[in-house]
């Protein structure tokens, strides 16, 4: 499974590569495509294809992103061996990146001898596109923010209360609600209001469920939300641009990154900073994404 990020509006090819025993491998007869909504319901109509054949276990499809964030699941069947085989990429539009490849290339661009992110061999698009999805998302994980617009489909567990916590923020706009099974109507919806700091407001209460077995269940709540900022502040883009220099070992520098202590060569002795779950080890990076992040309501 793949995750791809697509700019909204954009139309794209999108691509899956077959691979038996690691060997490009292509299917006996036609590979078709399915497309799907986060809640799992068929994308119709136009939701179903076959895809195009461009090389050695390599398909294609042509994807028109819509004009706001969303997700969605893209189902790729060919007949390998007798056998119908199914695997799915995952597919976000989003709003905008938080730095551009040809921006990162120039940004970080070696001098002679040094070679840099502008050697395109070295470091080709593919590459430094799956690479800055990891970057993204591990920014948003330490900031606790989304940097650029995305979507989101989350399940909560009701309250008793008219505030409930999503775990993403900011909210830019709520698309849908239900509770329950129960899908709330255009007046219902018009009342939920989603702040800054990833807190669900229905002034109606956000009815509670009775546990996993009970008549709502524990988690009865999905909400299907827009959230991020309109773009990075520019610290927190010039620090992911580092970042993804750091991931694909591309530094220039003889000095680790996260060095927090040093000596010359004659003393032999250094620290180093650890990655942990809220941070990247390296600390300039990590000042810049929680400077910019938000730390939950107080």
């Amino acid at each position: 499974m793949a995750e791809v990020r697509v700019l909204q509006t954009s139309n794209v090819t999108l691509t899956h590569t077959f691979e038996v025993d690691e060997v490009a491998t292509d299917a006996a007869g036609p590979v078709t495509w399915a497309l799907f909504h986060a809640d799992g319901t068929a994308v119709t109509p136009g939701g179903t294809g076959t895809a195009s054949h461009d090389g050695p276990g390599l398909y294609s499809m042509a994807f028109q992103a819509p004009a706001a964030p969303d997700a969605w699941t893209l189902a790729w069947t060919g007949s390998f061996g007798g056998v119908a085989v199914t695997v799915t990429d995952v597919i976000d539009t989003v709003g905008a990146f938080m730095f551009g490849i040809g921006e990162a290339r120039r940004a970080l661009g070696g001098p002679t001898g040094m070679p840099g992110l502008a050697d395109k061999n070295k470091y080709p698009t593919s590459l430094l596109v799956d690479q800055r999805i990891a970057v993204e998302q591990e920014a948003e994980d330490i900031a606790n923010v989304g940097f650029v617009p995305r979507f989101a489909r989350v399940t909560l567990v009701g309250n008793n209360t008219a505030e409930i916590l999503c775990p993403f923020m900011p909210i830019r706009k709520v698309r849908s609600i239900s509770v329950a099974g129960v899908v709330f109507n255009a007046g219902q919806l018009a009342q939920v209001q989603g702040t800054e700091a990833g807190v669900l407001f229905y002034p109606g209460g956000w009815i509670q469920g009775s546990g996993w077995l009970g008549p709502y269940g524990g988690r009865n709540i999905i909400a299907e939300i827009e959230y991020g900022m309109d773009r990075p502040p520019a610290y927190v883009r010039d620090a992911a641009i580092t970042r993804l220099r750091q991931r694909i070992g591309a530094n220039q520098s003889l000095m680790p990154g996260n060095a927090i202590q040093w000596t010359t060569q004659d003393g032999g002795v250094y620290r180093l900073a650890s990655p942990s779950g809220v941070s990247t080890g390296y600390l300039d990076i990590d000042a810049a994404y929680i400077r910019a992040g938000y730390p939950g309501p107080l």
